[in-house]
């Protein structure tokens, strides 16, 4: 790894320091100032730039500076902070000299330059762990910066850390897609700290800082000092115009020919982004916007004009149809009208029949009532008959309930004795429960007396003295003696724990020494063999897979050292020679989910570091090569090296994916020269031939000729090999089983004598066992025969207790007894009353009954007599039943019609309630006071025949008709809405494009006239010119209107006198001329741009050295002028009005004898394996002041260009500007 080199500064200082001791008062006392230095740095504080500083208040500065990027976004890009990285860091160093010339004479500026840091410039860049840098820091000039050094030193890594430091990410830099990878190897992570300069107003510059961790790809951002996210970052960024992804503004070597290949449209809008206004911007989006919008119109109008005049000319046409369909529609209506009137006539002839049937009625009610006049008198003996006979039957109606309700009297009566029964014999019950009741206590009392005896004789028996005290002392030391034998037993069997478990680990190790002395003679014992020696950490994580494929998606592979193989043996030194240690031991998943379940389970749960894992969607169809067999073979290659490799494909689309192996060709045999030539002009960039492997780089950027080409011999084949299991290793594996063997006797010895002494232990332990029994046995029956005698009494005094109450109880029951029979004594009594009642009631039900017989019998005569009145009298009454018949007959009749007039009146008058809301059907009803429903049927009939004579046509035409006029009344109001809308467009068009389009001819101008300054400088000729595209002039002399969103940046060259200006694109110029006019153009933008810095990365490379010279010149006039001044009325045109910015110009050569000017700055980074490990023995201060004595000694014959100059005494001294 190289290593970066600064100049160091202690001989320049101890020259400054002596100097200072023979100037003035001033200078002496500020060279004796003690100069500290800081921990990162050797270089003294006072030799740093002095940063930018006002009398404002820091703490203000930094609110205002919080307050504009104030926001609660974040991005999902950062990441948690990670302990820092333990390896001590080395020095990566670099330094900046700032060359200053006047008049052509070379000066070394001391102190501070008197050009200021414009705001939003870099003032200073930090790097830590990044790519290259190990520690650097870099103090960049307000104007020119010309970063120079060697290819790979780290030129464009200061790019690279502008880039992503102030927020923007990789793919503005078109290198690697991952934060991780810009971490310098072997490190976990990587630190960018940028100080821009800020607002005059303010003390302190803002400071952005960005830390990478490697591990998950996590940033995180501060903002000085305190923790910030990227959209933060972005806003402060974008609060002083830094465009980083603008390439206008922003070149990176590996953007250039992007860059280039910008089309004249996007070259305006970044043109636009970098030096003008954002309103600039805004005018032409809203200008496309409006254009896009007022097209819509125009061909919304277009098209409702063509449907507007074939809808009239189809409506024209359809006029006469349409009025004929409108006459049969009048008829259709009038049949309508008449049909609908007829419930009006029907309710006029039914309310004549009404007035008929009424009188009918009232006829016949006059004479029935004639008629019952004259047979009165022979009617009146029937009907006193019939009176009398319904007297009697009323009558028998009485009786008969007064006999019902007595019988349901008698029955209450009968149900009261049936209960009073029912309680006799409840009583009689509880009479002989109490009776058992007392001969369960007399039984009971005998019982307790002799008990009471038993213990009165049992008290009289004293039992033997008894002491408890020896028995107890036996106890105890049988418990302890059973104890400490359950001690030795434990004892014994927690030893034989251990030996148990080594036992089995030892028998565990046997198996596996078999297992493995066995697989040795396998192919894949032997690579799980390699697989091991080689990284223990990836066998684990093997085992771990194999153990555990249920917890993934889709199957997940091991080491493509496990899974892969050779097809063909002989090929096995040149495919190895394409991987890596970590390309055989990388598992490959199929999905971002299995990738992060494998490595939290590896890295996390089992802490495995040497582990690789890698992820592969692709299939392996898609890695086809770039060229056929056929032209392969011509070229003198067998094969590619995917085709000698098998294993499961998603491993090989991985190992495709990562090394290439299906554009790789391989051959066992030497190529030619002339395969050789072909093969470097052709696709292949690498390849494998005999004992070598080729790698063919090309830096396009460069020219077609920029082609290197890198070799390496191949090692013999290690991994995918066939060669025999190693002896040494079987002999340790039996040796190894031998020893254990030898182990397993002695353990099984050593348990034997453990059993053994087990046995004896138990059999002592069963004998003191039930001596301990026996004795405890002894002595609680004499403790328990004593404590019965001592409770004796107390159990005498119960059972005399217990005596007392059974004979209460006794006495109790004879007393309920008593009681239960005077409660039967009463319900006798009243059993009695109520059976008294019962005859009484049977006694009075019988005399009614006879009176009711009597009753009947009387009522069966005057029915009798009755019927022979009836009889003689049966002709009147059938005159009378047949008249009063009729009558009912017409008074139903006058209910039907009443009915049905009910019904005729309120159609009638919802058909009158209808014409109040239909003039027409009015006007009718009018019509037809006097006609009949004949008449209104004739007219019907008539109406018919003339609709029958009318042409029927198409039923919907007229429906049709009349949508299609609505149709086109809504099409017309379309079209004045429409035209009202376009005038508002061409007016909004108009109005923006009134205040856009002057800005940006005059900027477009400014741009040309500084892009065709510098062409004439050298020679040649060049323009820049808005290609404004404008539609054709329409029908009536009208003007076209542009098409905003084609409007694009012409860049117009000439080279050759002979030519004329043509467009700049990749067929007319050369890479160098495009590189000459992309640097051009850039350089018209500076004193023009917005933005603080630009940043262009080797855009000289591809120059001849003529012109590589005069852009340097152009380049360097055009850097270091001043800006413009804001403050001047006459620079206050908004367009361009961004001024001189800070240039980065990053090369890897320069030519000798350029012009240099004040403010210019040149940054030399120098590294290589040569460089010393202490930057301070490479003296860069010694070098340049012995360049000026070479300068004094040569000035006289210095008459060229940019040749060095005499620096005389009041000349300035060179200052470092990047510590690290």
């Amino acid at each position: 790894m190289s290593t970066l080199s600064v100049t160091p500064l202690a001989r320049r200082q101890r020259r400054r320091r002596e100097d200072s001791d023979n100037g003035d008062g001033e200078d002496g006392d500020a060279s004796r100032l003690s100069r500290r230095v800081t921990p990162l740095s050797q270089t003294p504080i006072d030799s740093k730039r002095i940063r930018l500083q006002s009398t404002e208040d820091s703490d203000e500065q930094e609110k205002v500076q919080n307050g504009v990027v104030n926001m609660d976004e974040d991005n999902g890009e950062e990441g948690a902070n990670e302990d820092d990285n333990d390896s001590t860091p080395v020095p990566t160093q670099a330094t900046s000299v700032s060359l200053g010339g006047n008049q052509g004479k070379l000066g070394i500026r001391d102190g501070p330059s008197q050009i200021k840091h414009k705001t939003g410039a870099i003032v200073r860049i930090k790097l830590t762990d990044f790519v290259t840098y190990t520690s650097a820091e870099f103090f960049p000039g307000p104007q020119l910066n010309m970063v120079i050094g060697p290819n790979g030193t780290g030129k464009s890594t200061l790019v690279c850390a502008i880039c992503l430091g102030l927020g923007w990410g990789p793919q503005h830099l078109g290198r690697a897609k991952d934060f991780g990878e810009f971490v310098k190897h072997g490190c976990r992570e990587a630190t960018i700290e940028i100080e821009l300069a800020g607002q005059p107003r303010f003390r302190r510059n803002p400071v952005v800082c960005r830390k990478i961790k490697r591990e998950g790809n996590k940033t995180t951002f501060t903002l000085n000092g305190k923790p910030s996210n990227r959209n933060q970052i972005l806003k402060l960024a974008q609060s002083f115009s830094i465009q980083v992804d603008n390439l206008c503004q922003f070149l990176p070597q590996d953007k250039v020919s992007e860059f280039a290949a910008l089309s004249p449209v996007e070259l305006l809008h970044s043109t636009q982004r970098a030096a003008a206004g954002p309103e600039m911007i805004e005018w032409h989006e809203n200008l496309k916007k409006l254009r896009s919008e007022q097209k819509k119109v125009q061909s919304d109008i277009k098209g409702h004009k063509d449907l507007l005049a074939n809808l009239e000319n189809r409506q024209e046409l359809q006029r006469a149809d349409v009025e004929r369909m409108k006459q049969r529609e009048e008829i259709k209506r009038r049949i309508e009208l008449l049909e609908f009137a007829r419930p009006v006539s029907r309710y006029k002839e039914h309310h004549q029949t009404f007035k008929n049937a009424k009188k009918q009625k009232d006829d016949l009610e006059q004479e029935l009532r004639e008629l019952k006049a004259e047979v009165a008198p022979a009617m009146r003996a029937v009907n006193a008959k019939q009176d009398y006979c319904l007297q009697l039957d009323q009558f028998v109606k009485f009786r008969r309930q007064q006999v019902n309700g007595l019988d349901e009297k008698a029955s209450k009566f009968g149900k009261t004795l049936e209960q009073y029964e029912d309680k006799l014999k409840d009583l009689d019950g509880q009479i002989e429960a109490e009776k058992k009741s007392g001969i369960a206590s007399r039984q009971e009392e005998s019982k307790v007396r002799q008990a009471i005896n038993r213990i009165k004789r049992e008290m009289e028996q004293k039992p033997t003295d008894f002491d408890v005290n020896p028995y107890n002392e036996k106890i105890f030391e049988l418990r302890k003696e059973i104890r400490d034998l359950e001690i030795k037993r434990r004892n014994i069997e927690e030893s034989k724990r251990p030996v148990f478990e080594a036992l089995k680990e030892k028998q565990n190790s046997i198996k596996r020494s078999e297992e493995q002395l066995r697989s040795l003679d396998s192919k894949a014992g032997q690579q799980e063999a390699k697989l091991k020696s080689t990284s223990f950490d990836t066998f684990r994580a093997y085992e771990w897979v194999l153990k555990n494929a249920d917890k993934f998606e889709h199957e997940v592979f091991g080491p493509p050292m496990m899974t892969c193989s050779m097809k063909d043996p002989k090929y096995a030194n040149a495919v190895e020679s394409l991987f890596s240690r970590t390309d055989f031991l990388t598992f490959t998943t199929q999905s971002r989910n299995d990738f992060r379940v494998l490595q939290k389970s590896l890295n996390g749960g089992m802490k495995l570091h040497d582990v690789s894992i890698k992820t592969c969607s692709a299939s392996l169809q898609q890695f086809q090569p770039p060229t056929s067999q056929d032209e392969l073979r011509k070229l003198g290659f067998d094969g590619w090296a995917s085709e000698y490799l098998s294993g499961p494909e998603p491993v090989l689309a991985m190992l495709c994916s990562e090394n290439r192996l299906h554009q790789t060709p391989i051959s066992l045999r030497d190529i030619s020269n002339q395969q050789y030539s072909k093969i470097q002009n052709g696709p292949i960039s690498s390849w494998v031939a005999g004992k070598q492997s080729y790698q063919v780089i090309r830096r396009r950027e460069y020219g077609p000729g920029a082609v290197s080409t890198r070799t390496r011999p191949i090692r013999p084949a290690h991994i995918w090999t066939d060669q025999p299991a190693d002896p040494s290793a079987k002999q340790e594996l039996q040796m190894r089983i031998a020893e254990c063997t030898a182990d397993i006797k002695s353990i099984q010895e050593k348990v034997e004598n453990d059993r053994t002494e087990l046995a004896s232990l138990k059999d002592m332990y069963n004998d003191k066992t039930r001596d301990k029994v026996a004795l405890e046995q002894e002595k609680a029956t004499k403790q328990s025969a004593l404590i019965n005698y001592n409770a004796l009494p107390v159990k005498l005094g119960q059972q005399e207790s217990k005596l007392k109450d059974v004979e209460e109880r006794f006495s109790g029951i004879r007393n309920r007894v008593l009681d239960i029979r005077n409660k039967q004594n009463e319900i006798s009594i009243r059993k009695a009353g109520a059976a008294q009642q019962y005859v009484d009631s049977v006694d009075e039900i019988r005399k009614l009954h006879e009176e009711l017989v009597y009753i009947e019998l009387r009522n069966i005569e005057a029915l009798s007599d009755f019927e022979t009145l009836k009889g003689r009298n049966s002709t009147v009454r059938d005159l009378l039943t047949t008249k009063g018949e009729q009558v009912k007959g017409a008074m139903q009749r006058l209910k039907e019609v009443t009915e049905a007039g009910k019904k005729l009146t309120a159609e009638a008058e919802a058909v009158v309630r209808a014409s109040r809301n239909q003039p027409d059907l009015s006007e009718l009803l009018r019509t037809l006071g006097n006609h009949t429903l004949d008449q209104l049927e004739a007219d019907i009939d008539s109406e018919r025949a003339r609709l029958e004579l009318t042409h029927e046509g198409n039923a919907g035409i007229v429906k049709e008709f009349e949508e299609r006029e609505r149709q086109i009344q809504k099409l017309r109001d379309q079209l004045d809405e429409s035209k009202t809308s376009l005038d508002d467009y061409a007016h909004a068009i108009n109005e923006i494009r009134g205040k856009w389009e002057p800005k940006l001819d005059a900027l477009v101008q400014k741009i040309s006239d500084a892009f065709s300054d510098s062409f004439a400088r050298i020679g040649c000729a060049g323009q820049v010119t808005v290609d404004k595209v404008e539609d054709l002039p329409g029908p009536n002399g009208e003007p076209g209107i542009s098409e905003f969103d084609q409007w694009s940046i012409q860049i117009q060259v000439k080279f050759r006198e002979h030519e004329n200006l043509s467009i700049l694109d990749s067929h007319r110029q050369s890479g160098g001329e495009r590189a000459v006019s992309t640097i051009f153009y850039l350089m018209a933008l500076q004193s023009l741009s917005a933005s603080p810095f630009r940043v262009v990365d080797e855009i000289n490379q591809g120059m001849d050295p003529r012109n590589e010279r005069m852009v340097h010149e152009r380049m360097v006039d055009i850097a270091c002028a001043a800006a413009p001044d804001t403050e001047n009325e006459d620079n206050k045109d908004k367009v361009g009005s961004g001024g001189g910015s800070q240039y980065f110009l990053i090369t890897p050569k320069l030519l000798s004898g350029l012009v240099y000017k004040p403010g210019m700055k040149v940054l030399c980074i120098v590294s290589g394996e040569h460089m010393p490990p202490d930057y301070n023995m490479a003296d860069f201060g010694h070098a340049i002041q012995k360049m000026k004595e070479l300068t004094v000694s040569t000035s006289s014959h210095d008459k060229g260009k940019g040749r060095a100059q005499p620096i005389e005494d009041g000349d300035v001294r060179p200052r470092s500007s990047v510590r690290a």
